[in-house]
């Protein structure tokens, strides 16, 4: 089996405590922990991939402390669900050393991957698709937690309502599969990448809904709600449901869901900006855990990753996992 590995030490100690450390270093000196993991990092997708990478490691680093340090093995899946099978496989061959930690995974990548034979713990940033798995440790909620945020949200809108929806991908499934969680709305699906609104314009201002959910990425969204035709008719007091980073249109009512749902190609800078971010979330949650294993040296991993200090993460207590708050809110400057 062959794939690339680039190969990356992540200091995570210093000479001394740092003020942001989490205690003092145990008896026996420093604890060298392994990690593997399995990114996008060229193709279309590598801005992205790099993006979570390099906040990861940003993470990991500000957590740092005397008690241990990481030595990561960094895996190019070139965006391939089939590279990334290779990758989960060989983690389950015998005779290596395996990881302390592993990690992988990035939305569409992680579609139809296999984990039956993860044995070590695996951080993945999956597709929304539930999983169970003993040694899964989610970083991504799944779609059924999804669905239960949006449908929550719907209930209080008022009808008729259409939703902008990609034709295909991570994204569809909550109104183009689940109709039903949404009684008079009405899903308009488009090609991702599209910046000709001529078509949903056209059906919009014909029905007038009072609620529309533009569930698609930034900058589709953003081209949608900037277009002259469609402008004045949601200034006129419609509900929008809108992704971080669209300006709001003057005159409608904004909601937003946080965090952006799935990367989309062509990935754009609000999604980058996210993917970096989350990786930092997600490099410091693990700091912080390796700082209780390494004081703990048998405490499983699963518990040291339980018992990390996450302030920004949710914690799912049946399954275990640092999974972004799925939320609706609404901008505080209302009409």
């Amino acid at each position: 089996m062959t794939y690339r590995m680039i190969q990356t030490t992540v200091a995570a100690f210093l000479l001394g405590v740092a003020s942001c450390s989490i205690g003092h270093a145990p008896q026996g000196g420093v604890h060298l922990f392994q990690g593997r993991a399995s990114l996008p990092l060229t193709g279309e997708m590598a801005p992205l991939g790099a993006a979570f990478r390099e906040g990861f490691e940003q993470g990991l680093a500000s957590g740092r402390d005397s008690t241990f340090a990481w030595v990561w093995n960094w895996h190019d899946n070139e965006g391939s669900p089939d590279s990334l099978q290779a990758w989960v496989d060989f983690l389950a061959e015998p005779g290596h050393r395996a990881p302390d930690i592993a990690l992988g995974g990035i939305g569409g990548v992680a579609t139809g991957v296999v984990l039956d034979s993860v044995k070590v713990p695996l951080l993945w940033m999956g597709d929304g698709t539930p999983l169970k798995g003993a040694s899964l440790w989610p970083l991504w909620p799944s779609r059924d937690q999804l669905l239960s945020t949006l449908a929550g949200w719907y209930a209080l809108q008022d009808t008729p309502a259409v939703a902008l929806v990609l034709a295909d991908g991570a994204w569809t499934p909550p109104f183009l599969e689940h109709d039903s969680a949404f009684p008079g709305l009405v899903a308009l699906p488009h090609d991702p990448g599209t910046r000709r609104w001529d078509r949903e314009m056209g059906q919009i201002l014909s029905w007038k809904p009072k609620t529309i959910v533009c569930w698609n990425r930034p900058e589709d969204a953003k081209s949608f709600v900037q277009r002259k035709l469609i402008a004045p008719f949601l200034a006129t007091g419609r509900t929008l449901l809108l992704p971080e980073g669209v300006p709001a249109p003057e005159g409608a009512r904004v909601f937003r869901f946080r965090p952006l749902w799935q990367p989309s190609l062509p990935a754009d800078s609000l999604q980058i900006e996210f993917q970096k971010s989350w990786g930092f979330r997600v490099g410091r949650a693990l700091a912080s855990a390796s700082y209780e294993a390494a004081r703990h040296p048998t405490m499983p991993w699963f518990l040291a990753l339980r018992s990390a200090a996450c302030d920004t993460l949710r914690v799912d207590p049946a399954s275990g996992g640092w999974i972004p708050r799925l939320e609706i809110l609404g901008d505080s400057a209302q009409p």
